[in-house]
């Protein structure tokens, strides 16, 4: 399942990946597009008496979110897509011009992921759902800069009273780290 998809919604092709816009106000807007973006109306999913899902039902309409909330999804969607997605060196550029321009993105700079691999981390200091106060949690994104590969994604704890991880010591991380990514021909197994 690709990174970008949700239950019951298309999720973005192969060829969409390998051809993501390279200006980042189109690839922002491709994002905002996509049928899991929280400005686009969720799909209805009823229950058919088989359990089956019946996809015939009209959409729910999105809600009405701020923009720390639409940018918070934004640093969360291209961290995964370039975490997880097949996307090309040329993509990924894209997409980290993108998070460049997102209001709220900060560039931490030189970390050690839970691996310890040198990299450069970008972050997201998660905040309240009316965004107005910060939670003391930071999602980091961390690239190796001279291959513009992701290494890692982590949530580290930056302060006391966590509304995320409660009760988890300030400095702690949990996240996941990519070890080897490529493309093949051979089929898993």
């Amino acid at each position: 399942m690709n990174a970008l998809s949700i239950p019951g919604v298309r999720e973005p092709s192969l060829r969409q990946l390998q051809e993501l816009p390279a200006d980042p106000d189109r690839l922002r807007d491709w994002f905002l597009s996509l049928p899991n973006s929280p400005t686009q109306p969720a799909p209805q999913v009823g229950v058919t008496p088989q359990g089956l899902p019946d996809a015939t039902l009209a959409p729910v309409p999105s809600p009405v979110l701020n923009d720390a909330q639409i940018n918070e999804w934004l640093f969360g969607a291209a961290s995964k897509m370039i975490l997880e997605s097949p996307i090309t060196p040329a993509g990924r550029a894209a997409v980290l011009r993108m998070l460049a321009d997102i209001p709220g993105v900060e560039l931490i700079g030189k970390v050690h992921d839970a691996d310890g691999r040198a990299g450069t981390a970008i972050a997201w200091n998660h905040r309240t759902p009316d965004g107005k106060k910060e939670v003391h949690s930071q999602a980091r994104l961390i690239i190796d800069v001279k291959t513009g590969r992701a290494l890692a994604a982590e949530d580290v704890v930056t302060g006391p009273n966590n509304m995320l991880y409660p009760g988890i010591p300030i400095g702690d991380v949990a996240g996941t780290s990519t070890v080897k990514a490529g493309w093949t021909d051979k089929a898993p197994g």
